[in-house]
């Protein structure tokens, strides 16, 4: 099978060194090499899914200016594999966000390239002349489903995950009893739900929410968003005020 020629040297160490280190830079050439593809690898036609994780302050003002850290960034063709994608640290939020394929432009669906189209080969056969390949292509292939996506800009909308806390076990408790009996549990009652409760694993703690929710906090997010975009209004007022002379 002969190699196409867009699947050169320096398109593969591209796409190497955005998998090792997606940074600003790396987007830039990898943008830049991508241009040369045929169209089935600069395209997609379903969902793509992104897991944003940062401090609960940061992801409001993030969503108030609805722009991304980066300009081109990382996107998964499977919501499974992005919502799981690495631990989330202690006191962060994570969000999944979730944009339609006429959002953005694709720069290059990685996922595609490993399909049966002669780019495992061209790797197999130039992997000695790309730099780190263990370390990019080697270790992490096609294992994301991973789509890069130029886009400016997102919206509590695109929202369809939310890593948050569910109810405390009394609440839990409360609302099991509600359902099974239509009223108040008794006290044995209550026992004897929270001992099938944990014995069946369902703790109160960090959870992937519900998809109602999901629709509960970004209807909250709205409200607090739109008073957050007046705030930061009122501030960069006062700041052109001061710089005036």
């Amino acid at each position: 099978m002969d190699i196409p020629s867009y699947f050169s040297v320096p398109f593969i160490q591209a796409v190497n060194d955005w998998l090792f280190d997606p940074i600003p830079v790396n987007a830039q050439r990898l943008a830049l090499l991508s241009k040369e593809l045929p169209i089935e690898f600069r395209e997609r036609r379903a969902h793509v899914y992104r897991r944003i994780d940062l401090p609960s302050h940061h992801m409001w003002e993030l969503l108030a200016e609805e722009r991304l850290p980066e300009k081109i960034s990382s996107w998964s063709e499977s919501d499974l594999v992005a919502r799981n994608h690495g631990e989330i640290r202690e006191k962060y939020q994570a969000v999944l966000f979730r944009i339609p394929p006429e959002r953005g432009r694709t720069i290059v669906n990685i996922s595609r390239l490993f399909g049966p189209n002669g780019f495992r080969l061209a790797c197999v056969m130039l992997e000695e002349q790309i730099l780190d390949y263990e370390f990019g292509i080697g270790t992490f292939e096609n294992s994301e489903q991973e789509v890069v996506v130029e886009l400016d800009h997102i919206t509590p909308d695109d929202i369809v995950g939310f890593f948050g806390p569910s109810s405390d076990e009394a609440e839990l408790v409360y609302l099991a009893g509600k359902e099974l009996y239509g009223r108040l549990p008794t006290t044995d009652e209550q026992k004897a739900l929270l001992t099938r409760m944990r014995w069946y694993g369902r703790r109160a703690g960090y959870h992937w929410l519900s998809e109602d929710g999901v629709l509960n906090v970004r209807n909250r997010m709205q409200e607090a968003i739109s008073e957050l975009k007046k705030i930061k209004q009122l501030q960069s007022r006062a700041a052109l005020g001061r710089e005036m002379p």
